[in-house]
């Protein structure tokens, strides 16, 4: 059995990089590729990085990256609405503990009243 054992093959589990660029419909180049060829030429086989950064360990993807413009578009669009829109103030109803009548007609909750 021992033999058996060390026969068999370790099983490692590849380290993977993945590329995400973001897609828009105005970029004509084929990003992917350019990027590829970018990691064969700056980190050749005799490269120390090269068991880091080679084809076998770099995917380029492109389903998990939204749009640049619509990330940007989001960002934007809460950003202006945490500045531009105050709190509500509550008007409706009464929020008196008594059981007795509202002193003030069921508008406890107006802004600005002066008791």
């Amino acid at each position: 059995q021992q033999s058996q054992a060390s026969k068999r093959k370790k099983c490692r589990k590849r380290n993977i990089l993945w590329f995400n660029p973001p897609h828009s419909v105005t970029v004509d180049t084929i990003i992917g590729q350019k990027f590829l060829e970018l990691i064969d030429t700056h980190f050749p086989p005799g490269h120390k990085l090269h068991k880091i950064l080679n084809r076998n360990c770099v995917k380029v993807s492109y389903c998990t990256m939204r749009n640049m413009e619509r990330i940007l578009k989001s960002h934007n669009k809460k950003i202006l609405q945490q500045h531009s829109q105050p709190a509500p103030p509550t008007t409706d109803g009464c929020n008196c503990r008594r059981s007795t009548p509202c002193p003030l007609q069921g508008r406890c909750q107006a802004s600005g009243v002066v008791y």
